[in-house]
C-alpha cells in the first residue's frame, strides 16, 4: 500500500485544490472517493487497471490479486460506490443502534421529569384545597361522618350558649336590654367562597368550560352534599339527612346557626335597634360600617366607681395570695412579678371587679374593625339605602371622607331648606281675586252630566277640598292629588279647570 504523507502549510493549501482535481479524473473514469476524517494521514487505494490508467483513492483493502482471473474494474467502481459513498452496512447498523438508544434516554428522562412535575403539582393541588376546605368548612373541616358534624354542632352550640349569657349579663349590669334573634338566611348568591376570596377571572365563555377554582368549589360542595347525607336500610338511594343548625356565614363559609343569631338592643322607652350579622349601620362618626357580631372585651374607659372597686378588689386579691401561698413571706420582685403576671396587659384575669368585661358591636369598615360598646349603639342606625340590592361603599375610619360627606350633606339640605322657604314666603305675598260661588250650582251639574261614573269617596273629598280653595282662598292653590293609575286624579282636575272656565 502506498501511503502518502501532507505536512506544513503550503502542502495543507494545496490539499482543497488537489481533491477537486482527483475528484474530476475519478469522475471521467466512474469512479467515487470518500474524504478521510483526518487531516494528517491519506491513505490510497491500490491502483486499479483502466483504460485510462487513473488512479483511485480508497480507504477500502483492495481486490485479492489473482493471476489466473482477471478483475472486472467496473465491477468493482459499482461495489465502491455502494461502500465508500454511503458507508458500510455495519457502519449504518451502529449508526442507528447509537441514535435509537440516545432518542430512548431522552424519552426516559422526560418521562421521569413529568412525573415528578405531576407529583408536585398533585401535592401543591392537595395542600391548597385542604386550605380551602378548612376555610370553607370551618368548624366542621375535620369531620368525616355525618355523627361527627353533629357532635361538633352540639359542642359549639354549647360553647355560643355560654358566651351569649355573659353578653346578656354585661349588657344588663350596664343598663341596655339586649335580645338574641333567630338567625335569616344568607343569600345564596353570596355565598361563593372561592370565587369570592380568591378574585380570579376565568376568562371563559357561557357554557365553557370551567376554571380550576370553579371545579374546586363544585367538588367541595359535592364532598359536604356526600357527608351529610345517610343511606337508606331500606333502599339504596341516598336520602338528605336534616342539617338545619348548619348554615353559611357572611364569606361563605359553614358555621353553627347559634353564631350568626341577630340582637335587638334598646334602653326602656328609649331608642332600639335590631341588627344581623352582615347588616350595614351608620355610625355618627365613623360612617357606613358593616356588622359583624357581638364579643366580650375588657373594658378601657371606667368610672370613679369602677376604678375604685377595682383598685380594693386587687388589694384583696393580692392579700390572700400572700397569706395562702406565701405565708406572708413574699419579697418585692415576686410581688411585682405576681402583679405582672395577675394584672398586666396579656394577664388572664377573670375577675369581673378586678377586670372589668363589656359587650361590644364589632363593624367593620374599609380600613379598620371598630368596637362599639352596647351602651352607645343609640350612636348606630340602620343603612337605609335607596337600593337594597346595591350594597353600598364602606367608609374609613382613618380619614375625612366621612366627615367631608356629612358637611356636604348639611350644606345641601340648608340649601334646599332655604329654597323651599323662599319658595313658600313668595306664595305667601301672592293674591289672587277668590272664584265666584254663585257658579257652583252650574259646575256641578255640567260635572254630573259628563262624568258617566259614581265618585268614590274619595274623590268627592278631593272634588270639595279643591273647590274651597279655589273659592274661599285669596292665595294661589297649593295642592296634591295622590292616587293610583285609574282612581280618578285626572277628574279632579278637570272639574278645577271647568270651574275657572265657567269664572
Amino acid at each position: 500500500m502506498n501511503i502518502i504523507e501532507i505536512r506544513g502549510f503550503s502542502s495543507l493549501s494545496l490539499l482543497p485544490l488537489l481533491l477537486l482535481l482527483v475528484s474530476c479524473l475519478l469522475l471521467y473514469n466512474n469512479a467515487f472517493i470518500i474524504i478521510p476524517t483526518t487531516t494528517r494521514v491519506i491513505p490510497i487505494a491500490n491502483r486499479i487497471t483502466s483504460p485510462s490508467s487513473s488512479k483511485l483513492f480508497s480507504s477500502s483493502p483492495p481486490p485479492p490479486k489473482d493471476d489466473k482471473k482477471k478483475v472486472n474494474p467496473e465491477d468493482y467502481v459499482e461495489l465502491m460506490r455502494s461502500q465508500l459513498i454511503f458507508g458500510s452496512d455495519e457502519d449504518k447498523k451502529q449508526s442507528k443502534d447509537d441514535t435509537e438508544e440516545e432518542e430512548e434516554d431522552f424519552r426516559r428522562e422526560q418521562a421521569t421529569r413529568r412525573r415528578k412535575v405531576e407529583a408536585l403539582l398533585k401535592k401543591h393541588d392537595d395542600k391548597f384545597k385542604e386550605e380551602q376546605k378548612q376555610k370553607t368548612w370551618g368548624i366542621y373541616a375535620n369531620a368525616t361522618t355525618t355523627k361527627d358534624i353533629k357532635r361538633v354542632e352540639r359542642e359549639e352550640r354549647k360553647k355560643i350558649q355560654k358566651e351569649n349569657a355573659i353578653k346578656l349579663a354585661l349588657a344588663k349590669k350596664s343598663g341596655i336590654n339586649m335580645e338574641l334573634l333567630e338567625a335569616k338566611d344568607t343569600e345564596e348568591d353570596s355565598n361563593s367562597f372561592l370565587l369570592k376570596n380568591i378574585r380570579v377571572k376565568s376568562g371563559r365563555s357561557a357554557g365553557g368550560p370551567e376554571s380550576y377554582f370553579e371545579e374546586l368549589e363544585n367538588d367541595l360542595e359535592d364532598e359536604w352534599d356526600t357527608l351529610t347525607r345517610e343511606v337508606s336500610s331500606k333502599s339504596s338511594e341516598r336520602q338528605p339527612s336534616v342539617m338545619d343548625d348548619v348554615m353559611k356565614d357572611l364569606d361563605g363559609g359553614l358555621t353553627s346557626r347559634e353564631r350568626m343569631r341577630g340582637i335587638r338592643v334598646g334602653t326602656a322607652g328609649g331608642w332600639t335597634l335590631e341588627i344581623f350579622p352582615g347588616d350595614f349601620l351608620v355610625h355618627q362618626k365613623y360612617g357606613i360600617g358593616r356588622f359583624e357580631k357581638t364579643v366580650v372585651r375588657k373594658k378601657n374607659k371606667l368610672t370613679k366607681a369602677e376604678v375604685a372597686a377595682q383598685t380594693h378588689r386587687r388589694k384583696v386579691i393580692i392579700k390572700d395570695w400572700l397569706v395562702n401561698e406565701k405565708k406572708g413571706n413574699a419579697t418585692a420582685g415576686e410581688l411585682a412579678l405576681f402583679r405582672q403576671e395577675r394584672f398586666g396587659k396579656n394577664a388572664i384575669d377573670n375577675d369581673p371587679v378586678s377586670n372589668p368585661h363589656q359587650t361590644v358591636l364589632e363593624i367593620t369598615y374599609e380600613d379598620s374593625i371598630v368596637h362599639v360598646p352596647i351602651d352607645r349603639a343609640y350612636r348606630l342606625s340602620r343603612y337605609k339605602g335607596a337600593d337594597s340590592l346595591v350594597k353600598p361603599k364602606l367608609s374609613k375610619v382613618r380619614s375625612k371622607q366621612w366627615e367631608n360627606a356629612k358637611r356636604k350633606v348639611e350644606e345641601n339640605t340648608l340649601q334646599i331648606a332655604q329654597d323651599v322657604l323662599a319658595l313658600y314666603a313668595t306664595r305667601e305675598t301672592l293674591v289672587r281675586k277668590p272664584f265666584d260661588p254663585k257658579y257652583d250650582d252650574m259646575v256641578h251639574e255640567f260635572c254630573v252630566k259628563t262624568f258617566p261614573y259614581e265618585p268614590t269617596p274619595d274623590q268627592n273629598t278631593c272634588f270639595d277640598a279643591v273647590g274651597n280653595d279655589m273659592v274661599w282662598r285669596r292665595h294661589p292653590m297649593d295642592r296634591l292629588i295622590c292616587g293610583d293609575v285609574g282612581f280618578g286624579k285626572t277628574e279632579v282636575a278637570l272639574r278645577a279647570i271647568i270651574r275657572c272656565i265657567f269664572n
